[in-house]
Parts: structure tokens; C-alpha cells; sequence
């Protein structure tokens, strides 16, 4: 279709079994448990790390009360 748009999806793999595992190419199963935030701009690396951190305890806590 002519101006379609393409949908894009930004994960965050934190669980250690995948640690030092090269995924680039691999075909993954992605299961959607909430959506976090709005895609946002920041004005330095340093906001964006932060946001990062902060994201990930998020999801952390959130799925530890997960049934």
C-alpha cells in the first residue's frame, strides 16, 4: 500500500540468561504486557540513560506482581 506507515517497536531485554548473546537477525516472540510511555525526545544522553533506569524499574516492578 502506498503510504502505509510502518509500525516499530523499541524492547528492552533485561533478563541475564540472554546476556552476552548476539540476537541481531534472530526471530523473537515479543508479548505485550503494558505500554510504559509515549515516545519522547531528550535533550542529552544523560536524560535519556535516566529515563532508561527508571523505565526498567518500572517494568521490573510491574511484572513481579504479574500472575
Amino acid at each position: 500500500f502506498t503510504g502505509e506507515k510502518k509500525l516499530w517497536i523499541e524492547t528492552h531485554i533485561f533478563d541475564l540468561k540472554f546476556q552476552n548473546r548476539d540476537l541481531y537477525d534472530q526471530k523473537l516472540g515479543i508479548y505485550f504486557f503494558e505500554r510504559l510511555r509515549d515516545e519522547q525526545k531528550f535533550d542529552s544522553i544523560e536524560q535519556l540513560q535516566e529515563q532508561i533506569a527508571l523505565d526498567i524499574q518500572v517494568c521490573q516492578r510491574n511484572l513481579s506482581k504479574a500472575p
